[in-house]
Formats: C-alpha cells, sequence, structure tokens
C-alpha cells in the first residue's frame, strides 16, 4: 500500500498539475459558502515542488480557520432565542425567590425595616425609583 506523502496534496486524472486541497471544518464553513474544501491549484506538474508549495500553502487555511475562531469567540452576542431568555428569567426568579426566603427566614432589622419602610412610602408618592440597601437610612 502507497502512504501519500502529502494529504492536502492532489493530482486530478484529468490533468497534469498539483492541486492544493483543504478541508474546511465545520465551525468556520459558514465564511466558505458552506464549502466543505478548499481546492486551488498550484500551476505546476512537478511532483517535489508541488510538495514544496502544498506545506508553505498549508499554513494559510489553518491560520485563518484560527483566526476565525479567535474572533467568534471573542464576539458580542446581538441574538438570543427565546429557550435562552425563558433559562435566564427562571434562573433570575429563583435567585430572587431564595433571597427572599432567606430574608424572611432571618427577618429584617429594625433599621431594614425603617428603610424598607421609607423607601414605599416614597414609592407612593412617586419619588423613589429604584430601591437602593446602600442608602442611609
Amino acid at each position: 500500500m502507497k502512504v501519500r506523502s502529502q494529504t492536502r496534496l492532489l493530482r486530478r486524472k484529468t490533468t497534469k498539475f498539483y492541486y492544493f486541497r483543504a478541508r474546511v471544518p465545520a465551525d468556520p464553513r459558514l465564511h466558505y459558502n458552506n464549502r466543505r474544501e478548499i481546492v486551488e491549484s498550484l500551476k505546476t506538474t512537478d511532483k517535489r515542488e508541488a510538495e514544496r508549495l502544498v506545506r508553505i500553502k498549508s499554513v494559510e487555511p489553518d491560520n485563518h480557520f484560527e483566526e476565525l475562531r479567535r474572533r467568534e469567540a471573542a464576539a458580542t452576542r446581538t441574538k438570543i432565542s427565546n429557550a435562552e431568555i425563558a433559562r435566564i428569567v427562571a434562573k433570575a426568579t429563583a435567585t430572587r425567590m431564595k433571597a427572599d426566603e432567606e430574608g424572611r427566614i432571618l427577618g429584617l432589622t429594625e433599621k431594614d425595616f425603617q428603610r424598607h419602610l421609607k423607601w414605599l412610602e416614597e414609592a407612593e408618592a412617586g419619588g423613589a425609583h429604584r430601591h437602593d440597601d446602600t442608602t442611609n437610612g
């Protein structure tokens, strides 16, 4: 069984020229119009020259795939699915319910109670915009 010296080296039966061939991984495939592979002519019929060129050419797509992965990892998300929204809301609700339950079990100090009462009175009068536990009361 003959072992190929370069896995990205291709020679078509219909031509004497050698070609560079690289598989496009699934994750950056959208940037390549969903192409599964890149094929480019090395413009040579000499096998040794083709082997030299394919080694040089192999670095380009690998670097580009890695750059696309880095950009994707660093990109800010601009879309969120309904399922993700539901999961975030459920988590936030559970967190607040747990904090509320702990507060009920532990109770409020007199100072915290007075601060909360003052905030409620201001809210009824239209003066409180947010509840801030760090305000002095």
